[in-house]
């Protein structure tokens, strides 16, 4: 049984845009609350 590049290429993209979202909110929101 082999898992192919794309599998893990598309489990590791759908992991990490969740948490660059939120990271992006938070930067987002502290900047308008700074300004």
């Amino acid at each position: 049984m082999t898992i192919s590049w794309g599998y893990y290429f598309r489990t590791g993209i759908i992991m990490t845009l969740p948490v660059l979202f939120v990271t992006l909110a938070a930067l987002a929101l502290r900047l308008s609350f700074t300004l």
